[in-house]
């Protein structure tokens, strides 16, 4: 380990240590600093750029080289990286691949995963939006200025990167000389410069690169209800250094202030020196959090009051918020900063009865393996007991679990940071871990395990279960294990195989169908109203039999059918090669198919609506590039003519063609509304046709004596042509550029993306909404809604009991996952089944939403699951002999719940609490009473049940101690009472014999 590891190591565990002397401290610093000075000056401030090659070529080759001469170096702390647009890059590429040839770049093929041209910057982040399935792609044009404003925004002044965005796909990752070499030859920017750090936990030490630094909200001691200032500090920058620098930004003396930990508006920690060698990941500052700056008054006193505070952090302001107290069982969790996974899981386990006693009773102490290599030598089980017991405490409603959190991760890596992660892994971790830490067998012998063979099933399980004890004896065992049968039958000499094996929860599969239902909207280029159609097709299936499937039930050319994905009524993604997986399209997508004019000379337009007004659809047009504006608007309005109130038998260009001249009530009705001020959009326009129009003949002027005044009657257009700004997000027009009606040719580019502006008071009266929301339902499309068979985001609820009925079926095991036949000596592909032989006193349920696509991406299964919630009934499932006094008959006591998407959701829990029988909703910090109405539903992720004999044992108990203390109670009471009546008889007596003196 080298020395900076051994130092953050040692730092880990240094809180009940002594702290070392003050010169310790310095020469710590000292050294740290000496040794980013030798990294500054090893890093590129020397860098000289090269100049920038004539050739785009040469420009690739260049950067190529700096590429492998930084990937040859490595990694090394407190090295600068900096961020650059993904879609940047990825055109400048291209521009470099054609070597400054439009032509080139458009044919050549990209390996790349967005293609990047003028037009694909239509979407935000740069996502492609070409749309025809047959490769054909827009020219790279010569790269502008980099611009890097597409993947962060400013917050509170800071520069951050977006929440979303990830690293190739919004943005790469180049070194020092990579960075400056392309920013000396472009321009542009903000410069985006990250630095490596190192992170380590309790078995490893890791470099990475941080590419979000802490925000933190820095508060001063005069002034408590003020935010100070919004501050970034890197996660391993000790709070010395985080002092420092605060110090000297704000002007602060050093020697007179202290760091204090201002954790949710509430003092947990003030640091002494020693302490602010810590880096700030290992003192536990996390993002967004609040730091406070502690000065002294004119007495030198500090303003915090130091007094006693419940949270087990040391003292407290005196102005602290005091915490009510709250029923038992009752007291939410903080989230930290994305740990609603943690506190889920955390909720559902500490409702557990067994473990409630276990662990608040202190009986777990005795049980303690600190020597067990796969525990973490108690540290997991005392930290956990702590946090059982805060919540049991009923002390307040709400608790900030930091120091778990922090442990956890000490120990389990796969947890640290605050990324979202899954709460039934982090279950089974911590029922693992806790295991391990109080596993009462300290020497584990090796053990083998039997198969049935001739032998009786009940003997074989029996000894299995027996060696299985003699290496994992833990409450763990008792309670959360149960045993499954295991059958493997060889396909080539029909070898038996039946072993016996531990589970600690169930994973259960839902049911599927092996089709995908898709519902699209198919727009015709006859501008007939739109017609949504049902298609099948198999799980496994393509984009390209997707949208054959489509063109056999529509009629229509499959080649000529371009398939999207709508955004409300933006078009938000195109599915253009026809060979992608279908596992990629979710089946509650809104697609939407759009029918192009194959014939010679099409041009095609992507044209939507400003503010989603109305529909998009794609414009086919022949020689798009050579019409002028008046050409190209006869097109896009001859497309509009269903959607508009308009006359049929001719192009109106402006409102006063659309009402004319009639002097009917209802027409003069529309003039007086449409009197309204144009938007600058339409005044550039009609300025430019009035400047078109100045130009003609003044003898055309004199011919004419009403001239000027029809031009300044003409001029308001129904609508206004705008070419998609590069960079343009959805809520911004700013960088659209507006077409000229000038008569010359537009010269838009096939595949440009235009936007249509109505004034709102002329959208208000001409566009017939009703029309453009209109959609025919096909006969496939009724027919899917009323099967609604049971599979995938089916409303029809699956009972628990088909899950487990599947999961007992009969599988074949993969190719990649052969069983070894000792008959065969060979590898077989076996079917495997797999049978309930014991169930446990308390049975975890996991219900498989997540399914994996394919290796690299994995879906979310919302299938509604009918689980109940008193007597769950396994017996027709239990295969072994059980008591009956222990019927495997359950009661659920708690339910993790996911919400919305993988990765992007959202965790809570259900809990029954033993004392009081209610239901409660564990929201993070927020709870609530709830009913068992709100149970059941397509959110419900793991199941936690408890066999009734259990629960029945448990009040028993409860009631017997109960009794108990009433009893010590009143004899107490009754003791008290005695003696005091004995008293009184003493001092009668007393007084008597003074009287009588």
């Amino acid at each position: 380990m080298s020395q900076e590891a051994q130092q953050d190591n040692s730092s880990d565990h240094s809180l009940g240590t002594t702290p070392s002397d003050s010169s310790e401290e310095e020469i710590d610093l000292n050294e740290e600093k000496n040794e980013e000075q030798k990294e500054k000056s090893n890093g590129g401030e020397s860098f000289q750029c090269p100049k920038q090659p004539e050739s785009p070529l040469e420009e690739k080759k260049l950067i190529d080289g700096l590429r492998e001469n930084d990937d040859e170096e490595g990694l090394k702390k407190g090295k600068n990286y900096y961020l650059i647009s993904h879609p940047w890059m990825n055109n400048w590429e291209e521009w470099c691949k054609s070597d400054g040839s439009p032509a080139a770049s458009s044919s050549s093929s990209s390996s790349s995963s967005s293609n990047i041209g003028t037009n694909y910057y239509n979407e935000p982040y740069g996502y492609s939006s070409s749309f025809v399935s047959y490769n054909k792609k827009s020219p790279a044009k010569k790269p502008e200025p980099i611009d890097n404003t597409t993947f962060i925004k400013e917050d509170n002044g800071l520069t951050r990167i977006n929440d979303n965005a990830a690293e190739n796909h919004h943005f790469r990752v180049l070194s020092e000389s990579e960075w400056k070499t392309l920013h000396s030859w472009y321009g542009g920017g903000p410069e985006l410069k990250r630095k490596v750090i190192q992170f380590s936990s309790l078995y490893s030490t890791n470099l990475k690169l941080e590419i979000n630094p802490l925000t933190l909200k820095l508060y001063h001691s005069s002034d408590l209800k003020k935010e100070k200032a919004y501050v970034q500090a890197s996660k391993s920058s000790t709070l010395r250094e985080f002092k420092l620098e605060m110090c000297e930004q704000f002007g602060y003396n050093p020697d007179k202030v202290r760091i204090v930990d201002f954790h949710q508006n509430k003092r947990y920690a003030i640091f002494t020196k020693s302490e602010e060698l810590r880096r700030l990941d290992d003192a536990r500052i996390m993002d967004n959090q609040s730091m406070l700056i502690d000065e002294p008054d004119e007495k030198g006193d500090y303003v915090v009051i130091k007094e006693e505070s419940s949270s087990g952090y040391g003292y407290g302001f005196s102005s602290s918020y005091v915490s009510r107290p709250v029923p038992p069982g009752t007291t939410g969790l903080g989230n930290l900063g994305n740990t609603c996974f943690m506190n889920s899981s955390v909720q559902c386990l500490s409702h557990t009865g067994p473990l409630i006693d276990y662990f608040t009773k202190n009986l777990y102490t005795s049980d303690i393996n600190e020597n067990n290599p796969l525990g973490s030598g108690g540290v997991l089980a005392n930290t956990y007991a702590e946090l059982i017991k805060e919540l049991w405490s009923g002390r307040g409603p709400s608790h900030a679990p930091r120091e778990f959190k922090r442990q956890l991760e000490q120990f389990a890596p796969q947890f640290a940071g605050y990324q979202q992660h899954d709460s039934q892994e982090l279950l089974a971790y911590l029922l693992d871990g806790i295991h391990e830490d109080v596993n009462k067998i300290r020497n584990k012998p090796y053990v083998e395990m039997p198969e049935v063979g001739d032998r009786k099933q009940e003997e074989v399980a029996q000894e299995a279960w027996g060696k299985h004890k003699s290496r994992n004896d833990s409450i763990i065992v008792d309670y959360f294990q149960g045993q499954l049968k295991s059958t493997l039958v060889c396909p080539e000499c029909d070898r038996v195989s039946i072993t016996f094996d531990p589970f600690m929860y169930l994973s259960l599969p839902i049911p599927t169908t092996t089709k995908r239902t898709y519902f699209i909207t198919v727009y015709k280029l006859t501008n007939d109203i739109p017609i949504k159609y049902a298609c099948q097709v198999p799980k496994s299936g393509t984009v390209k039999n997707l949208i054959e499937q489509l063109a056999l039930i529509s009629g229509l050319n499959a080649q000529s059918l371009a398939l999207t994905k709508m955004d409300g009524k933006s078009i938000d993604k195109y599915y253009e090669k026809p060979d992608d997986s279908v596992d990629n399209i979710s089946e509650r997508a809104n697609l939407a198919a759009f029918e192009i004019d194959m014939s010679d000379s099409m041009t095609y337009y992507p044209i939507s609506w400003e503010g989603d007004k109305g529909s998009a659809f794609i414009l086919s047009v022949k020689n798009g590039p050579s019409l002028n504006y008046e050409e190209l608007y006869d097109a896009i309005y001859d497309k509009l003519r269903r959607v508009l109130k308009v006359p049929q038998d001719r192009i109106c260009r402006t409102v006063e063609d659309v009402i004319g001249e009639s002097s009917n009530q209802a027409d003069e009705s529309m003039k007086m509304s449409l009197e309204v001020p144009v938007s600058k959009k339409q005044r550039n326009i009609d300025s430019e046709s009035d400047e078109d129009e100045s130009k003609g003949s003044d003898e055309e002027k004199n011919e004419n004596p009403t001239h000027q005044q029809k031009k300044k009657k003409n001029t308001t257009p129904l609508f206004v042509i705008s070419k998609m700004g590069q960079y343009r997000y959805s809520w911004s027009s700013k960088d659209d550029t507006e077409l000229k009606n000038n008569g010359r040719p537009l010269n838009v580019e096939d595949r440009s993306s235009l936007v249509l502006e109505m004034d709102r008071n002329v959208y208000r009266e001409i566009f017939d909404r009703e029309a453009d929301s209109l959609v025919e339902e096909h006969e496939t499309t009724k027919k899917a809604r009323m099967e609604n068979d049971e599979g995938f985001y089916s409303r029809k609820p699956i009972s628990l009991k088909k899950c487990i009925e599947l999961f007992s079926e009969v599988e074949k095991l993969g190719p990649d996952d052969p069983w070894y036949c000792s008959k065969c000596k060979e590898m077989r592909r076996a079917t495997k089944k797999f049978d309930l032989w014991k169930l446990p006193p308390v049975l975890v349920v996991h219900l498989k939403r997540f399914y994996h696509k394919n290796r690299f991406y994995r879906e979310k299964l919302d299938s509604t699951i009918d689980f109940p919630i008193t007597g769950l009934d396994l017996t027709e499932f239990v295969q072994a002999p059980y008591n009956q006094d222990e019927e495997p008959i359950y009661d659920l006591y708690a339910v993790s719940n996911h919400y919305g998407s993988l990765g992007g959701g959202h965790y809570t829990a259900l809990a029954k609490n033993r004392l009081d029988d209610h239901w409660y909703k564990f929201d993070d910090s927020h709870v609530t009473k709830t009913s068992e109405d709100n149970l059941v539903d397509s959110s419900a992720y793991v199941l936690f049940y408890q066999r009734r004999d259990i629960t029945r044992k448990e009040k028993q108990v409860r009631e017997q101690e109960t009794a108990a203390a009433a009893s010590a109670s009143a004899s107490s009471e009754s003791n008290t009472n005695g003696d005091e009546a004995m008293e009184t008889e003493s001092d009668k007596e007393l007084d008597m014999i003074n009287d009588s003196a």
